[in-house]
């Protein structure tokens, strides 16, 4: 049996209220099994939607540049990456293709990574 994980949440009136007649009117007997529903039915979808980006040829082809010919990190961005380190995120291997040094692994790309998505790139015509 999976453990089982508590979580507390405070809700005006008026929504409460709504999410107590939701989950009657969906069958449902608590607000619990109702948002349990909600969310087994709708993070799937969510996820998928930031997993994956559609790029053109030429917007490929300008990322594959990026990669190949990072260009230097500013003093600003190595900040960005020391922060991150200094609040405990984990380090992020880069793609095997894209030889990004760790500052420059600092984008959308890593931080992804670090929500536990993967990114994948299809290029369209």
């Amino acid at each position: 049996m999976p453990k089982v994980l508590r979580y507390e949440m405070q809700w005006d009136e008026e929504t409460y209220a709504m999410a107590e007649r939701a989950a009657r009117a969906s069958g449902l007997t608590s607000i619990k099994a109702y948002v349990t529903q909600l969310v087994k039915q709708h993070a799937p979808e969510t996820l998928k939607a930031y997993s994956s980006i559609q790029l053109t040829n030429e917007q490929f082809d300008a990322f594959c540049e990026a990669c190949d010919n990072p260009p230097t990190p500013t003093a600003k961005l190595r900040r960005a990456a020391q922060a991150l380190d200094q609040e405990g995120f984990a380090k992020c291997q880069p793609p095997i293709f894209c030889p990004w040094t760790r500052a420059q692994s600092i984008s959308n790309h890593s931080i992804a990574a670090r929500a536990g998505l993967t990114l994948t790139f299809t290029a369209t015509r």
